[in-house]
């Protein structure tokens, strides 16, 4: 190599030249000099100038590679200090994203708003880490997602997405101590709502919902104030409390903690739980399902009517399973199961009863009026109101034990 271009690339490496002017003084140089010689007849002083033109392509690659990374980080600096989202194209998808980077020190917060909602809400997914989870209707025009977070690495990035009228949180799960999300829902109706946490509790309150799911471990969900076609909420060692809740589905699983309910109304309502009390207050259902062991069950009242009409919302282009008609039946349907306790049971004075209960030992006690008996003993019961078929209020009760007393008593 000559040594007119190590001197040029040596400029370069200063900073004298930008290197626009490098390459042009490069090509002008290399109309200038005659073609280069053979390898054999390269002396050590040519040598000497490739070996320093090396270095110098090791230095301008450093350079080059510093000033990459440092654009990288002004990105990342930029997205960390994001309040707004960005938009573009994903195989022809539009797709909004707002990205956070972790803040100055741990469980700094970072909060998303999405543009004024103006129809139904496609679906909100959210999935928290060892933190809180809470899904609550406010009286604003967009939805508002809250998150706080402590994380491992000091890379770790949160993306708040929205995409085809949804909204989901992305992260790198193993990236996070823990993770909590608040997410406010204005006055809309959404299709698709799943919230999952592990450790940490679910509040779920105040929405419209076609479809809900709440997913949590080792610790209590809270529902309240909430009509929905279907709402799942399942979690372990650990209550579950449901307040004023419309749905046409209701599923409520724990296990090893007592679940509560109070001014509920829906067509089908099943609630599983072990080692563990489940109290029903104000139940309006047409088929209920309870299961538990090693605790009692208590119903307040097998056939509670609300004082409201309201009906459950439906997911767009949902169907009511067959044979489970929207129109509510006048026969309603109680099944509760337990073991090693007891079960009690209230029945309004004016609805006919048919009744099967069985114990192994505790006894069944029936104070109802008007049951014919068909089959009865100390710790079985098998009977209906004389009149059950022409009667308005038509309750058919199932009920089962063991080592427990089961009581059905007017209300």
């Amino acid at each position: 190599m000559n040594e007119g271009k190590v001197k040029i690339l040596e400029m370069l490496q200063e900073g004298k030249i930008t290197v626009q002017e490098s390459l042009e003084l490069l090509k002008q140089f290399e109309e200038e000099q005659p073609s280069p010689p053979y390898m054999d007849d390269y002396d050590d002083e040519a040598m000497n100038f490739e070996e320093r033109l090396d270095g110098i392509f090791d230095n301008i690659g450093n350079i080059v590679s510093s000033n990459l990374d440092k654009a990288g980080r002004n990105i990342d600096k930029a997205l960390n200090n994001a309040e707004g989202f960005s938009e573009f194209s994903i195989g022809g998808k539009n797709v909004k994203i707002v990205a956070f980077g972790p803040g100055t020190k741990p469980g700094i917060g970072k909060s998303f708003a999405s543009r004024p909602i103006t129809g139904d809400i496609a679906f909100i997914k959210l999935m928290s880490k060892n933190s809180p989870v809470q899904i609550k209707g406010y009286a604003g025009d967009t939805v508002q997602i809250n998150v706080k977070y402590n994380p491992k690495r000091k890379d770790a990035q949160v993306v708040i997405q929205e995409e085809g009228g949804g909204f989901e949180v992305l992260y790198d799960y193993n990236a996070m101590r823990w993770l909590g999300i608040e997410c406010l829902v204005p006055n809309a109706l959404v299709n698709q709502i799943h919230g999952e946490s592990k450790n940490s509790s679910i509040v779920f309150s105040d929405v419209r919902a076609g479809n809900a799911v709440l997913i949590t471990k080792n610790s209590n969900i809270k529902i309240r104030d909430i009509n929905c076609h279907s709402l799942l909420a399942k979690t372990g060692n650990s209550n579950l409390y449901a307040r004023n809740v419309v749905a046409h589905e209701l599923d409520l699983q724990t296990s090893n903690s007592k679940i509560e309910t109070e001014n509920v109304k829906a067509h089908i309502a099943r609630l599983t739980t072990s080692n563990a009390k489940i109290e029903l207050e104000d139940i309006d259902a047409n088929e209920i399902y309870v299961k538990t062991s090693n605790a009692s069950v208590k119903l307040d009242n097998a056939y509670w009517e609300t004082n409201e009409a309201a009906e459950p919302v439906a997911t767009v282009g949902s169907q009511y399973p067959p044979g489970h008609e929207k129109a509510p039946k006048s026969e309603r349907i109680v099944d509760i199961k337990t073991s090693n306790a007891s079960i009690g049971v209230g029945v309004p004075a004016d609805a006919a009863v048919k009744l099967q209960a069985s114990t192994s030992n505790g006894g069944v006690q029936c104070k109802l009026q008007n049951l014919i008996a068909n089959e009865v003993s100390k710790n079985y019961f098998n009977g209906k109101t004389y009149d059950y078929e022409s009667r308005q209020k038509q309750v058919k009760l199932n009920l089962s034990s063991s080592n427990g007393a089961i009581k059905i008593k007017e209300v």
